[in-house]
């Protein structure tokens, strides 16, 4: 028998999850602040209180605060399997999943001046990355389709449907 511990879920995205449920309850309070602090002076191997040596949250204004909320979960959650629900949870998916994943041509074969990219990213007011402007000193390496009129829920299992035939199944499906 092993006993090999598997991480299921880490108190970073127990902390940012705690924030992020404040901030759609309308609840801006300290409370929200100190999560994503704890968060961020971890990141910065500081005590939460030594806030002269990371960046810490001071404002309460909400709208705010949601922007500070995703842009954390995608930098301390980044490839962790979690990216897609939180947009499918923020309703942003039609917007990130429609866009083309690009990559970097070969550098032999561009201005060296600007490699390894080609500028810094634009990002909108939902921390949405823009490559647009960069034209050909990037390549598009994938095309991506999301249907919103069907994929922001999915379909219900059919076990579940004959077990209760009361159940009707999603629309587009």
């Amino acid at each position: 028998m092993e006993d090999n511990d598997a991480i299921i879920i880490r108190f970073a995205e127990i902390l940012l999850t705690y924030a992020e449920a404040k901030i759609e309850l309308g609840e801006g309070d300290a409370s929200v602040r100190e999560a994503l602090n704890r968060v961020r002076a971890r990141a910065y191997s500081v005590a939460v209180t030594d806030i002269a040596n990371y960046p810490s949250v001071t404002t309460a204004d909400l709208a705010e605060l949601k922007k500070i909320v995703r842009r954390e979960r995608r930098v301390e959650l980044a490839k962790e399997g979690l990216r897609y629900m939180d947009l499918i949870r923020w309703r942003l998916a039609e917007k990130v999943l429609t866009r083309p994943v690009i990559g970097l041509p070969d550098p032999a074969n561009q201005n060296r001046a600007k490699w390894p990219f080609p500028g810094v990213t634009p990002l909108d007011n939902d921390g949405i990355a823009d490559y647009s402007s960069f034209g050909a000193d990037v390549k598009i390496l994938v095309e991506r389709k999301f249907d919103k009129s069907k994929q922001y829920l999915w379909p219900i299992p059919a076990v579940e449907r004959r077990v209760n035939p009361a159940i009707t199944q999603n629309e587009h499906y």
